[in-house]
Order: C-alpha cells, then structure tokens, then sequence
C-alpha cells in the first residue's frame, strides 16, 4: 500500500492550525523536500518558522539552514505568511478545516 501524501498533508494541516508544533515542522520538511507534492521553499520555510516560534529546535535548524536559499522577496514573503499561519493559531477560533495552501 502507498502512502497517501495527500492525506496526510492534510491532517497535519489540521493538527498544525491547532498548535501542533511537530505537525508545522513536518509539513516544513514536506514542503523542502517536495514529498508527496512539488517542493515549495517558500512554504516550507513558513512552516519551519512557525514551528521555530512554537519552540521547535529541529525546526529552527530546518529554518535556519534553507533561509539562504530564498531570495530576499521570498525570505519577507515566507515570514509573513508565518506570521499570517500564527495568527490563526492563536486565534481562539482556529478553523477546523485550515485555509487552501497555494
């Protein structure tokens, strides 16, 4: 049986949006590595940033190590969109089904 990357994605979207800081650094990994899905830099730096500021050490080494790779218009970009992910979940009403990604 193959994995199904797609569900997966999923639910650590949902978990991710609910404060898992483990589901963020996963999806981060996923993201670099384009597992399952097209790598996306960017997305994963998000990730990977979110999980840092969650208190993530694996995270933070993610982070810090694929931050050089993006460009500077990027590098705002992706830490925006961190900044964009946190808000949700520290709103105390994160959605049960988490925004589209791109």
């Amino acid at each position: 049986m193959l994995p199904d990357f797609a569900q997966a994605k999923t639910y650590l979207e949902k978990t991710a949006y609910h404060g898992g800081q483990r589901a963020a650094m996963l999806l981060g990994q996923m993201y670099h590595d384009g597992v399952g899905m097209t790598a996306d830099q960017k997305e994963g730096y998000a990730w990977s940033e979110v999980a840092a500021l969650e208190g993530s050490a694996f995270a933070t080494r993610d982070r810090d190590a694929s931050f050089h790779n993006l460009s500077e218009a990027d590098q705002e970009s992706a830490i925006a969109q961190a900044q964009e992910i946190l808000k949700v979940i520290k709103s105390e009403t994160a959605p049960i089904t988490p925004p589209k990604s791109k």
